[in-house]
């Protein structure tokens, strides 16, 4: 499809190879496959996937951007999330963003509340508010940083007058004068946290017992035995889970295994998962090569890309996307 100008669209779905020159104004819109758009200004609401080209993202509203992004101005973005080889070069007064995967950043100065995930640079982060840098991060200058989480490998040259500073996992420092609040922590092995509120672990941790925690994220490597009855967890990095049953809000990303997922609600599994039950999830989201064995009684699930589901009966309101195989899905409705 060729679509010069889509302004004022509401809940549209253009699926493959889709070129877009104007899309101000669009609501509820998903971008699947190939995308080009050249202004996707004040657009509330979109979902662009695979191997999408945006000159110009200023002013989105909660966006989500997934595999092989080019943005070359993303200034003023609130609430985006661009996953997987992303080349930003201006991403200055930035709120909530999530970078994830080989990103390239030359100036995110001014940012709030931003993630950036495995193996980035970033040149000036300066004046940075609540910023989580997370694997093989290069930071030539982080002065008067607040609230910084730096984690995996990083090579900090001048973290002077930080606070709340966590540095994670063989780091270089050459000056940490006037940090307060810092905690380095590497290669922990720990039984029991149950009952836990906030905590933070991170790299080649091993976890028995991690029920009834509030607010943790586990980072890199981590093998967690009972997580039942968590809330709010954030799992990234080659998880092991063997129950995760009555979790609420948890995002596994990364080549995440899952014996038994039933019962979970708003979960994202992104990259790589492997699951045998899902039965009675709501409102999953399942992203790139997933193996679902069993996805029965599932309410308003999206599974995109290279899906191999084998038992979907009863599926209401489903979305599958791209290469999917279904063995039996029978009982369906609202199916796309």
């Amino acid at each position: 499809m060729i679509q010069d100008d889509a302004s004022y669209n509401d809940g549209i779905i253009f699926i493959s190879n889709m070129i877009q020159d104007d899309a101000s104004y669009n609501d509820g819109i998903i971008f699947i496959s190939n995308m080009i758009q050249d202004d996707a200004s004040y657009n509330d609401g979109i979902i662009f996937i695979s191997n999408m080209i945006q000159d110009d993202a200023s002013y989105n509203a909660g966006i989500i951007f997934i595999s092989n992004m080019i943005q070359d101005d993303a200034s003023n973005n609130a609430g985006i999330i661009s996953i997987s080889n992303m080349i930003q070069v201006d991403a200055s007064n930035n709120d909530g963003i999530i970078f994830i995967s080989n990103m390239i950043q030359d100036d995110a100065s001014y940012n709030a509340g931003i993630i950036f995930i495995s193996n980035m640079i970033q040149v000036d982060a300066s004046y940075n508010d609540g910023i989580i840098f997370i694997s093989n991060m290069i930071q030539v200058d982080a002065s008067y940083n607040d609230g910084i989480i730096f984690i995996s490998n990083m090579i900090q040259d001048d973290a002077s007058y930080n606070a709340g500073i966590i540095f994670i996992s063989n780091m270089i420092q050459d000056d940490t004068s006037y940090n307060d609040g810092i905690i380095f922590i590497s290669n922990m092995i720990q039984d029991d946290t149950s009952n836990n509120d906030g905590i933070i672990f991170i790299s080649n941790m091993i976890q028995d017992d991690a029920s009834y925690n509030d607010g943790i994220i586990f980072i890199s490597n981590m093998i967690q035995v009972d997580a039942s009855y968590n809330d709010g967890i954030i799992f990234i990095s080659n998880m092991i889970q063997d129950d995760a049953s009555y979790n609420d809000g948890i995002i596994f990303i990364s080549n995440m295994i899952q014996d038994d997922a039933s019962y979970n609600d708003g979960i994202i599994f992104i990259s790589n998962m492997i699951q045998d039950d899902a039965s009675y999830n709501d409102g999953i989201i399942f992203i790139s090569n997933m193996i679902q064995d069993d996805a029965s009684y599932n309410a308003g699930i999206i599974f995109i890309s290279n899906m191999i589901q084998v038992d979907a009966s009863y599926n209401d309101g489903i979305i599958f996307i791209s290469n999917m195989i279904q063995d039996d899905a029978s009982y369906n409705d609202g199916i796309i």
